[in-house]
């Protein structure tokens, strides 16, 4: 096997830990080995493993042993719940989420005795969220093959941190449609996949994503500066109070007043950020605001004063196109060629993008 590339620390939210093979109950070191040799190192790994595969190479492995780790893994997945109580509900007969979802709590209580009615109440409600969300199984590596270990991954909201093999699962993730899913490693490089496939809790499926190998940030857009977002049914939204002032060339819808008549304001631009949509929040002191001012209204920086605006989503839309190409072109043209060039592309940002297909 390849060896994976050390991780580094980071800022990033800590994912779950996932255990390891060792802790499921009863499993010998024979049995570790076996399973060593077919490459599953984890509970996560045997819940994207063919059990059919898996059973050629070992024939050692019984059916019976290895569907019942799989189900002791299943169970590991259900929020908050310990390796310890996901063996007392096997030991109940429970093998997966779903039949924990679907059991009646005095049946739940007496598997779990000891346990309070509102852990395993928590329990069965992501249980029952196991059984309708999906899953995206995938492998970070570098150009060379070599797995990335300890890289962020961000999908629907969601985060999980890639292990010694480069392995991650994000589960809980809407069905209906792809992810857009944002890795980052602050030694490695980073990488933005805008539509990922969301499959069912049990596929085996997996998607390989390639780092740089080199530092890079993490992926960071706005729509203020002129970047191009990803689609917004990809990922989840989320609000970030700013501490600060709005830049001076931010369009800010008022929401609501504060006690002393600040306005609480959002920006129009959306930002994208660690795999999710941010709305940004600001406060602006009431000496600022114009007069007349209502919850709805745009405002914009006049130079010394907010002043009252009017700008549809389509405006808004083509003041992010028309900056876009702005940073893209920061100099004067240098020949007549390079003018047309820009003249172009400030025309096809102007106009609305359905006119642009006709």
């Amino acid at each position: 096997m390849a060896r994976a590339v050390a991780s580094a620390r980071t800022d990033f939210q800590k994912a779950s830990i996932v255990p390891d093979i060792g802790s499921i109950p009863g499993i010998t070191a024979a049995e570790t080995a076996a399973l060593a040799r077919a490459t599953l190192f984890t509970t996560s790994d045997l819940l994207r493993a063919n059990r059919a595969a898996v059973l050629r190479r070992e024939p050692a492995i019984t059916p019976d042993r290895l569907r019942a780790w799989q189900g002791f893994a299943a169970l590991c997945e259900i929020r908050d719940i310990t390796p310890a109580d996901a063996a007392r509900l096997q030991a109940a007969g429970f093998g997966s989420p779903d039949e924990v979802a679907g059991a009646d709590l005095a049946r739940l209580r007496a598997a779990l005795a000891g346990t309070a009615d509102d852990t395993i109440l928590s329990w069965v409600k992501d249980a029952v969220c196991l059984g309708h969300t999906g899953v995206i199984n995938g492998t970070v590596t570098l150009r060379d093959g070599r797995p990335v270990e300890g890289a962020a991954v961000f999908a629907g909201g969601t985060a999980a941190t890639t292990d010694a093999r480069g392995r991650f699962r994000v589960i809980r993730l809407p069905l209906d449609r792809p992810a857009i899913g944002a890795i980052h490693h602050p030694a490695l490089g980073a990488r933005l996949a805008p539509k990922v496939p969301v499959l069912r809790t049990g596929a085996l499926e997996g998607q390989s994503f390639v780092l740089p190998g080199r530092p890079q940030p993490p992926v960071a857009l706005s729509e203020r500066l002129g970047d191009r977002l990803p689609p917004l049914g990809g990922s989840t939204m989320t609000t970030r109070t700013e501490p600060g002032s709005p830049a001076p060339d931010d369009i800010l819808m008022v929401i609501s007043r504060h006690p002393g008549g600040d306005a609480r304001a959002v920006s129009r631009f959306l930002d994208f950020a660690e795999g999710r949509f941010v709305r940004r929040i600001y406060r602006i002191p009431a000496a600022a605001l114009p007069a007349g001012l209502q919850d709805g209204d745009d405002i914009e920086w006049t130079g010394s004063l907010w002043a009252l605006a009017r700008y549809s989503a389509r405006e808004i839309a083509r003041k992010t196109r028309l900056r876009g190409v702005r940073r893209r072109y920061p100099n004067p043209a240098r020949n007549a060629e390079d003018m047309r060039r820009q003249v172009r592309a400030y025309l096809r940002a102007a106009s609305d993008p359905k006119e642009n297909r006709r």
